[in-house]
């Protein structure tokens, strides 16, 4: 019976205390150029212990299907630690260019969006990780957002005469800071 009990806490300690990984949505943002857009995740340690050999893949696209589950797994790269309570935010490789989601939303010069078709911007990936007791662990997650909800302004590059047009816009979600403030206020 005592062998039981000693189990039986060492399994309910590991439950409670190892790292665990979640990724939290932190918006699309354009890049410095104003020519692309990127995806940006906060991988958030919500376990007391630290996350070891965290190591992550991270890409976006755009879709017209609001239901797309094509999303392929690359190269999982990167080796640190993820300390308890703390949010790791991570940004996308080059996503796509505003002219060409522009295109796809049929985007018209008025600005009028609720003429413009729906284009979704999709931001996934897998974390693999240590929990803190050597079992490898891992996260997939997929973040999508309707590129409809863009706020200005967005900086337009016109290739042909080497300049940046401005065109309304895209930022960083509000309700993602909102959530980082309202979890910071609670540490």
């Amino acid at each position: 019976m005592l062998f039981f009990v000693a189990w039986r806490q060492n399994k309910l300690t590991k439950i409670s205390q190892r790292a665990y990984l979640s990724v939290e949505p932190m918006g699309i943002a354009l890049m410095v150029a104003g020519d692309r857009v990127i995806g940006h995740a906060g991988m958030y340690n919500a376990g007391n212990l630290p996350a070891q050999h965290v190591a992550w893949f991270l890409n976006i696209k755009s879709s017209l299907d609001h239901a797309d589950n094509d999303f392929p797994i690359g190269d999982v790269r990167g080796d640190v630690v993820a300390i308890p309570r703390t949010l790791m935010p991570r940004g996308t490789p080059k996503g796509p260019h505003v002219q060409e989601l522009l295109n796809l939303c049929n985007a018209v010069p008025s600005g009028d969006r609720s003429k413009e078709r729906s284009v979704y911007l999709y931001v996934w990936g897998l974390i693999q990780y240590q929990d803190g007791f050597g079992n490898q662990r891992f996260t997939r997650f997929c973040h999508r957002c309707n590129w409809i909800n863009r706020e200005n302004p967005v900086l337009m590059v016109n290739p042909q005469a080497l300049q940046v047009e401005y065109v309304g816009g895209f930022s960083i979600f509000e309700w993602a800071e909102k959530r980082r403030k309202k979890r910071e206020a609670e540490i």
